[in-house]
């Protein structure tokens, strides 16, 4: 979104001073608020083994080269439910309908895992590491789930 003004030259310091004045209280609360490092935006439909062998080149992941985190925008929040002990299994679908499962490790009773189960349905922002999950002789990309926040 862009939005334009056409301001008098002699009033462009007053204006400056004024923004910086309404801006500054909002811009001071979401500095206190904790915050997420991304490091980039994918879709589920971009979510594929040949991405995941791709940014494990740039391995290995540790305290040095932390695992790249991806934000899914605005993705529908299909199902949640329960798995092992205390982790959430989640789908959410992209614009498309593509699907990508979730995983949320140890999240049964966290503000994050309440605000999963409440949103079943709801197009949400999800933010995880990519990873693989081999199962029964498959394997499907899958997203190890860190943080989920309402689309505002």
């Amino acid at each position: 979104m862009a939005a334009g003004i056409t301001i008098q030259s002699t009033k462009v310091k007053a204006f400056q001073e004024w923004l910086e004045e309404k801006v500054s209280v909002v811009v001071s609360q979401l500095r206190a608020k904790k915050s997420l490092s991304i490091d980039g935006f994918l879709s589920a439909s971009g979510a594929n083994k040949d991405l995941f062998d791709m940014i494990e080149k740039a391995g290995p992941f540790g305290s040095e080269n932390a695992t790249p985190v991806f934000v899914l925008p605005s993705h529908r929040l299909v199902s949640v439910c329960e798995v092992g002990k205390g982790h959430l299994r989640l789908f959410v679908s992209d614009l498309e309908g593509k699907k990508l499962q979730g995983i949320a490790f140890h999240a049964v009773g966290t503000s994050l895992g309440n605000f999963l189960s409440e949103n079943v349905g709801e197009t949400i922002h999800v933010a995880g590491n990519l990873s693989l999950n081999y199962w029964n002789g498959t394997i499907n990309p899958q997203l190890r789930v860190i943080d989920a926040a309402a689309v505002v």
